[in-house]
């Protein structure tokens, strides 16, 4: 698999699994509306730190 393949792989299984994660998050009802917010705007950020060492691989390539 090329790099540029494997890339787009892990960022389709990433995002897939920090938006369930989004998701279960904005479900639970135990959770007041502005802890929802903050967990939510954590796990985005996590979704550009997991990333991030592939978009810059794949750059480094193109």
């Amino acid at each position: 698999m090329s790099p540029s393949a494997s890339s787009k792989t892990l960022a389709l299984e990433t995002f897939k699994d920090f938006s369930e994660e989004i998701v279960s998050i904005r479900e639970n009802k135990d959770f007041n509306s502005s802890a929802i917010e903050r967990l939510s705007k954590e796990k985005i950020a996590g979704v550009t730190d997991a990333l991030l060492p592939a978009m810059q691989s794949v750059a480094r390539i193109c």
